[in-house]
């Protein structure tokens, strides 16, 4: 018996064995306390899984402490507490995990909700002891205070920006101090509508795979997986809906410091000494400059901003020793994860790196390039869990098809080398594709020569990264190699997103070249000066600049010039004191540039988009029922995705991943399309009946076209009703198989869509009344009496609009028309001289209205860059068939889907069908459906690539449609094996290293502590 306990004593030793029970113990408090909870209380899932959380950290601390790790014998309060403190707040990412987990398997995989629990369990065991061992009661520790002294110069780094970035919420009103936003741009109109669907998802426990509130019926994995990915963004669930722009401000300005850190981690990496006081201005130049200035508000770019340093210096470690990969792996998989597709940009950028670096022989090359192609696949097999997905995803979209433009140059170099000088306006959004933000520093220029001709850094280093700043630049300004950079995608107003990556060589060659100065290199330096200077003379020659900033440039080289000459000529305190001076110097400059910058961007005063929210939302709560099968709209949005921003179930999209197939579908149907969206703008009765719209709301003020029907107002928002919305299947003719929308009318597509799927005919009838032009500064051709183009000739110069005008000829008109001409801004309408209308009405149907006889309309073409040359103006007019869209409707409703059951990715109902054809439903075409008749599943069918259909038999069926992402199977299992192997790995060089004995002092044990603060 003794025998036994000794044998049980034993194996209470091991560590391991001691965790599992208490672990066993922590996830016992944890279930009980979850499911006591679910039962008898009216908590929600993820209420109940906080507080079940809360109470098993509390009891896993007491179990960790004093019984697993066994930290020390006797602990003072203050080592308790600390620990503590420590051990909640990691387990708090632990909480986080099983919270989002949990309901990621309920919710997305529609697993039951105790297995969701128990699998999730595992992973927090996992996370938990990783958390536990090497952080929480981790033997020899050090103190706080000697982590914050070792890494002093990199926390100053992410201090700077972020003082600068409060002090511009105050000064800028942003937030809570007045309202105003940097959410701009695409930002305002895409990120802050997704964000709010990403945050009901979180928030309500939704599916995170797909979603209704977006574009009819929208992969959410992939929108995530572009927009959201960031595990920072989890902190939106601690806002309301109302203050989510505060939240994704704030977000930005994290990002912003944590950029600061990160480049002070990598220079103080690269010259092996991370407390050098000038590694300050150079990380804060990184942090504030004109790339992240201009470009920050897309959020989600930031994230590979802040990384790229720590990949860098895992890139230069891994390459220096082989066995030092882990940080190259994870910030990849970092980067790789929050936003791939800036972190193309920079794998590019890592090839180019690896192909210029020196491996020193062919047996080192071969060696590091088997490493650095093995890590990079890694990094790439653990985030493929989204990876692959969105790169499915994207090849569905308009960006998917490759047209590689030619060899070309947008224009002069020094166009491109301007944007380099102080007090250049950053650019946040323009047309022309040959802008680029490249300001970082006067310094950063002055410093070019001076690195070239420093005989302490190798010359190949040097080659290198001036063959990476030359091609860089003519990337620039090349339109081939352009589109490469983008991911072999068009730049859309954004442009050289892959700028930062010049910032970052050039921050890196000045600080190298600063940090390497001494009395030895005086003449390099002083060659460097009269070089930079020399470059400043020829460039005022070659570029068209504001004298004050020639002048202040002219300023700053002497001034910084003066000062690196002294910092190589001192050492001691004197150089400590001057370096001290040229860093304020040097970041009086970055932050007043920054304060500019951000001044010349301006800001966006969210009242002004979102101030009747609260009206708007009671509007739509008001006819809202449950999960309700059916699309609302806004009569007029105030921003592109806004029936997202209040997760209506609308139609709209405006966004990266949007079906190419979708887009060219609703295009036929009539609506308003892009490259990449679609929006409400041009719905009319047919499209409005076969997408199901049934409510409509619209301000007061506004202009209401659509014809439906008026049902009450609330708050001050009017509600309109579709009586023919359609349900989401209904039967039709199997000849909508063959319908397509690549019609060059509108009104024939969708005669042909009618005609298809009914046999009705003639929905839209084309006329012809006579048009004239109504303006004296341009002559208006009109050669065929039949033909909806009109030619523009003999143009005055500065015109920026002209009319066409036609009078109502038969007793009663239902007027549609569909208006365009190239570079056209927008579209006025008038109906006996009254302005009905204002806005970018560009090629799609507009309801003119019941018009009836000799009523004159007249449409106002305007181009905010002038009428353009020798082009011609189309006007297509026509009037809706009332008998044939009755016929047609009745024709559709005859045979609808009955839903019994209407979840994200989830569909469930009955059908009665009277002859066997074809069930065409408003879903989205998507791989990721799977459809089932009567419990057997069946072949999807799609109506121009871009609606689900089903082939059905006569009788009454139970259909049923789940959705999965594409790709996401695969995914999940290269990433368990990218991570099992990455764990391996790591767990293998672990066991090395305590094998191995490690000897010898610090290089550095010799010098005085201000040398080491400088040098």
């Amino acid at each position: 018996m003794n025998e036994y306990v000794d044998k049980i004593k034993k194996l209470m030793e091991k560590e391991m064995v001691r965790y599992v029970i208490a672990g066993g113990m922590t996830t016992a408090v944890n279930l009980v306390s979850f499911f006591v909870l679910r039962l008898v209380t009216d908590l929600s899932r993820s209420a109940a899984n906080i507080i079940a959380i809360m109470l098993a950290i509390l009891f896993a601390y007491f179990a960790n402490g004093f019984y697993v790790f066994r930290s020390e014998q006797r602990k003072s309060v203050g080592r308790i507490i600390r620990e503590f403190i420590s051990f909640v707040g990691m387990r708090l990412f632990a909480m986080v995990v099983e919270v989002v987990g949990t309901n990621l398997l309920c919710d997305s995989f529609r697993y039951n909700e105790f297995i969701s629990k128990i699998i999730i369990q595992v992973v927090v065991l996992v996370i938990n002891y990783i958390f536990s061992k090497c952080f929480v009661f981790k033997k020899d520790k050090k103190p706080v205070k000697d982590i914050l002294a070792d890494n002093y110069i990199m926390i100053i780094a992410f201090i700077i920006p972020a003082i600068f970035m409060f002090v511009l919420w105050v000064v800028a009103e942003i937030g809570p101090f007045g309202g105003h936003s940097l959410t701009m741009v695409d930002s305002l109109h895409q990120y802050l509508p997704f964000f709010s669907d990403y945050h009901d998802k979180l928030v309500n426990e939704g599916s995170l795979f797909y979603t209704w509130d977006i574009g009819m019926g929208s992969n959410l994995l992939d929108i995530i997986a572009y927009y959201m990915a960031c595990p920072l963004n989890f902190i939106i669930v601690l806002f309301s809906r109302e203050h989510l722009y505060i939240a994704m401000c704030l977000l930005i300005s994290i990002k912003i410091a944590l950029s600061g850190m990160t480049m002070a981690s990598y220079l103080g990496y690269k010259c092996r000494n991370k407390n050098n006081l000038l590694i300050i201005p150079f990380a804060v130049a990184y942090a504030l400059s004109n790339y992240v200035i201009g470009y920050s508000w897309n959020l989600m770019w930031m994230d590979c901003i802040l990384i790229l340093p720590l990949i860098m210096q895992g890139f230069e470690q891994m390459m220096e020793d082989g066995s030092n990969y882990r940080l190259y792996t994870l910030s990849l998989f970092y980067g790789l994860l929050c936003n791939y597709y800036i972190c193309f940009m920079i794998c590019v950028f890592l090839v180019l790196q690896f192909i210029l670096t020196n491996h020193k022989n062919i047996y080192k090359g071969a060696e590091d390039t088997l490493r650095f192609a093995g890590t990079s696949v890694m990094a790439a097999a653990m985030s493929a869990f989204l990876l692959i997905p969105a790169y499915i995803g994207l090849n569905t979209t308009a960006s998917a098809t490759r047209h590689f433009p030619k060899w070309e140059w947008y224009g002069s170099i020094w166009d491109m080398i301007k944007q380099m000088f102080v007090l250049t306006e950053p650019i946040k959004s323009q047309q022309f594709d040959g802008g680029v933000n490249l300001y970082c520093g006067t310094f950063a220029i002055l410093l070019i020569g001076i690195y070239i001709f420093n005989t302490k850094i190798k010359w190949y280093e040097k080659l290198k990264n001036v063959i990476l700043i030359v091609f860089l630049m003519m990337s620039f300004n090349n339109t081939l190699l352009n589109y490469i950079w983008h991911g072999f995608h068009d730049q859309y107003g954004i442009p050289n997103r892959f700028s930062f990556l010049f910032i970052f060589i050039l921050l890196s060659m000045g600080y190298e070249a600063i940090a390497n100065t001494d009395k030895k290199q005086i003449p390099g330096i002083a060659l460097g000066i009269i070089v930079a200077f020399g470059f400043l003379v020829y460039a005022d020659k070659n570029i068209d600049m504001d004298r004050t900033v020639i002048i202040l440039t002219w300023v700053l080289f002497a001034v910084y010039s003066a000062g690196i000459l002294v910092l190589g000529l001192v050492r001691g305190k004197g150089r400590f004191a001057v370096a001290a001076i040229l860093s304020v110097l040097c970041l009086t400059e970055i932050v007043f540039s920054a304060a500019k910058g951000y001044e010349s961007n301006g800001t966006v005063n969210i009242p002004d988009y979102y101030g009747d929210a609260a009206s708007v939302q009671a509007a739509i709560d008001s006819v809202k029922t449950g999960h309700f099968p059916y699309r609302t709209e806004l009569n007029n949005t105030k921003v592109v995705d806004e029936s997202t921003y209040y997760n209506m179930q609308g139609v709209s999209l405006f966004g990266s991943t949007v079906s190419n197939d979708l887009v060219n579908a609703m295009h036929g149907l009539g609506f308003y399309t892009g490259a990449n969206e679609f929006l409400f703008d041009g719905a009319n009765p047919v499209s409005s009946s076969v997408l199901g719209i049934r409510y409509l709301f619209r301000r007061q003020d506004e202009h209401m076209s659509y014809d439906m029907d008026y049902v009450d107002t609330v708050d001050g928002v009017d509600v309109y009703q579709n009586s023919r919305a359609l349900k989401l299947g209904f039967m039709v003719n199997n000849e909508l198989k063959d319908w397509t929308s690549d019609a060059s009318n509108m009104f024939d597509s969708i005669n042909n869509f009618v005609e298809k799927s009914t046999g009705v005919a003639g929905t839209f009838s084309q006329i012809y009344p006579e048009v004239t032009g109504s303006s004296n500064d341009i002559t208006i051709t009109h050669d065929n009496p039949y033909s909806e183009y009109f030619g523009l000739s003999d143009i005055t110069p500065g015109i920026v609009s002209f009319g066409l005008s036609f009078d109502i000829t038969e007793e009663q008109n239902d007027l549609y028309i569909i208006a365009n001409c190239n570079g056209i801004t927008k579209i006025r309408i008038y109906v006996n001289g009254e302005e009905q209308n204002y806005e970018r009405l560009q090629y799609q149907t507009y309801h003119v209205g019941h018009l009836i006889k000799g009523t004159n309309v007249e449409v106002e073409y305007y181009f905010s860059a002038g009428v353009p040359d020798n082009t011609s103006a189309r006007l297509t007019i026509a009037t809706l068939n009332g008998a044939a869209f009755d016929q047609a409707y009745e024709g559709w409703a005859d045979n609808q889907l009955n839903i019994n059951k209407f979840e994200d990715g989830y569909v469930k109902g009955h059908i009665s069908v009277d002859e066997a054809g074809l069930m065409f439903t408003s879903i989205p075409y998507d791989s990721g459906w799977t459809a089932y008749v009567d419990g057997r599943k069946t072949d999807i069918q799609t109506v121009a690539g871009a609606f689900i259909a089903l082939d059905l038999e006569k009788g009454d069926h139970v259909i049923e449609f789940k959705y999965f992402p594409r790709g996401l199977k695969s995914g999940l299992i290269f990433t368990f094996a990218g991570w099992l192997v990455f764990a391996l790995l790591m767990n293998a060089k672990t066991i090395k290293e305590k094998r191995g004995s490690k000897k010898g002092k610090p290089e550095d044990e010799d010098r005085t502590d201000d040398e080491a603060a400088i040098e």
